[in-house]
């Protein structure tokens, strides 16, 4: 704690003024506490495990595709684990071609749900039924890009595997050309 307070620029004698009028807290409550900011990671943090820039997930918080939950002592924005993986399925959706308001629809979408599986009165009973017709059809929606995808990706591995059967049967036909030529410039070079 007092580190902390000589961290933010507060001299000595301000911090024994805050320590006699406040009190320090005691060490179970510390202690508490430090456990739960353990269970958080770094904007940097975050960013490293998903293979993006912090400025990346600095730019998703500002759209309202993700939301920081706490902030440190420092200032520091903090993120619960499961951030990874949600950052994860942001760079999915980016492949499959979503942009980053389509993006901020379905993680609005998952907030929803989350408020709704909670407590499925925290909307009017038709609000919750349009809500969550709106998430079913999005996820269809998703599965119809996905097979799409899928077809792609068969299509590509098929033709790659073909060109890579053709190159390698073109590179040993090149090589036998290769030798025969040698082989060739040797009998001349020995009949002069």
């Amino acid at each position: 704690m007092l580190k902390s307070l000589m961290n933010l620029g507060y001299a000595l004698p301000e911090i024994q003024k805050i320590v006699k009028k406040v009190g320090l807290p005691n060490n179970s409550i510390i202690q508490h506490e430090e456990k739960k900011m353990e269970q958080f990671i770094t904007i940097s943090s975050l960013a490293e495990q998903v293979g993006v820039s912090p400025r990346t997930i600095k730019h998703w918080e500002e759209k309202g595709i993700i939301e920081s939950e706490l902030r440190s002592a420092g200032g520091f924005r903090l993120y619960s684990q499961i951030y990874v993986y949600m950052c994860k399925l942001i760079k999915d959706l980016q492949l499959f071609n979503y942009s980053l308001e389509e993006i901020k629809t379905i993680s609005d979408y998952f907030r929803d749900f989350l408020l709704i599986s909670n407590n499925i009165n925290h909307y009017p009973q038709n609000e919750t039924e349009e809500r969550l017709e709106a998430m079913n059809s999005a996820i269809i929606q998703l599965f119809s890009k996905m097979n799409m995808l899928k077809e792609g990706i068969a299509r590509w591995e098929s033709l790659l595997k073909t060109k890579q059967k053709e190159i390698k049967g073109i590179k040993t036909k090149n090589t036998k050309s290769k030798k025969s030529k040698i082989k060739n410039q040797g009998r001349v070079i020995g009949l002069l």
